[in-house]
């Protein structure tokens, strides 16, 4: 069967919810632009440090020094043309092997018509029609829902007016029979209604697999179009640091070769379960069930999920990775459960962490799968990227 878990918006399966991935497919769209944008300064930063290395080199060539020593002292100032070179190159092997081709990439993916995606148009097409027939019988069978509940309370309050009159000895003989016909109809109404609504909850059970499948062959279009967009960026990211990685003219720290191992650990198969786990068709498919008139007002309420208590650990860029011992509880503040912040960062959405490079944070809960934790800063408590902090010294 069906079914993981429900998120805050309710199930996947529930009309019109579907939207939230077909959102997604605009919010990469938007994500792939964003990367290009981030590659070009990057490689606009490696143009500028080279622009001024070269005019430090000029500078310093020329001075008053003779013989040996003047050679030594060009030598120096050469260094400095040198390594222009260099990153004047890397500026060029950005732009030919990345920038350019993720933009052909991104032109030849996504098509914008009239200032809309065509391509969350189609999909969400796709979904509105696989939903259209299963959406009409759950309207109906909340109307019947709502008309047999309604049919039960004015029942009991005409039953009650009976018992109120059957101990009045003025009530008239007309008066007596107009109340029990009234009574008889009450009943027939409450029949007819059941009947109804429990007719719409058959059809839903009986529309369920031919609803889930036109629903999955749509979800299976968003997925081609998100496993090729990851797998894409993973290999732009990937050439990029190869673009980057100056050690085959200098012994430059070996930040690029841990780049490039955090960029390994990139796959789309398990990002799509997970998207499929919360989102999507891995979502528990909850059916409306008969609810029997109880006389009494109930408050409906949905089940959310938590984030996922996931004991992995995620490595930081110090090599150390962020996690909570398990002999100790999230209320203890020791070193051990404290990190140091190496950059700062401003919360996104309203369950984040904002903090700035330097503060301590007490940890919460260890880092998921995709690299967060959580965390407080005194009393404000919420959720952050792992790799932003460091152990503390």
């Amino acid at each position: 069967s069906i079914g993981k878990k429900l998120s805050a918006s309710g199930s996947f399966w529930d009309p019109p919810n579907y939207k939230d991935t077909t959102k997604r497919v605009e919010d990469g769209e938007k994500l792939v632009r964003d990367f290009v944008q981030m590659v070009e300064e990057r490689r606009d930063i490696e143009k500028d440090y080279a622009k001024q290395l070269q005019a430090w080199s000029d500078k310093w060539m020329k001075v008053q020094e003779y013989g040996t020593m003047e050679t030594a002292w060009r030598a120096v100032a050469m260094e400095g043309v040198k390594r222009a070179s260099v990153h004047l190159a890397v500026r060029e092997d950005v732009d030919n092997q990345v920038v350019e081709p993720m933009r052909v990439w991104h032109k030849d993916t996504y098509h914008r018509q009239r200032n809309q995606l065509r391509e969350k148009k189609e999909l969400g097409e796709q979904f509105k029609t696989a939903q259209k027939e299963w959406a009409e019988l759950l309207n109906k069978q909340t109307t019947a829902k709502t008309e047999y509940l309604a049919a039960c309370k004015e029942e009991e309050r005409a039953v009650k007016a009976e018992r109120e009159a059957t101990k009045n000895p003025d009530l008239s003989q007309s008066q007596v029979t107009k109340m029990q016909d009234k009574i008889k109809n009450v009943h027939q109404n409450v029949k007819t209604s059941k009947d109804e609504y429990n007719t719409y909850l058959q059809k839903l059970r009986e529309n369920q697999n031919s609803y889930q499948q036109g629903m999955i062959q749509a979800f299976k279009k968003f997925e081609e179009l998100e496993e090729k967009r990851s797998q894409t960026l993973k290999m732009y990211m990937l050439q990029l640091q190869d673009c980057l990685n100056v050690h085959r003219t200098m012994d430059l720290p070996t930040i690029y070769s841990e780049s490039r191992d955090i960029i390994n650990q990139v796959d789309h198969k398990q990002d799509l379960h997970w998207w499929a786990d919360n989102h999507g068709v891995n979502m528990e498919h909850v059916l409306p069930h008969f609810q029997e008139y109880s006389g009494k007002r109930q408050r409906l309420s949905t089940s959310s999920n938590s984030k996922e208590d996931i004991k992995e650990t995620i490595n930081t860029s110090s090599g150390t990775s962020l996690k909570v011992p398990d002999h100790q509880s999230t209320s203890q503040k020791t070193n051990s459960t404290k990190v140091r912040a190496q950059y700062q960062y401003k919360r996104v959405e309203h369950d984040e962490l904002s903090f700035d490079a330097g503060d301590v944070i007490e940890l919460v809960e260890d880092a998921d799968n995709l690299g967060w934790c959580k965390g407080k800063i005194g009393e404000t408590e919420g959720y952050f990227p792992a790799n932003y902090c460091g152990p503390l010294q």
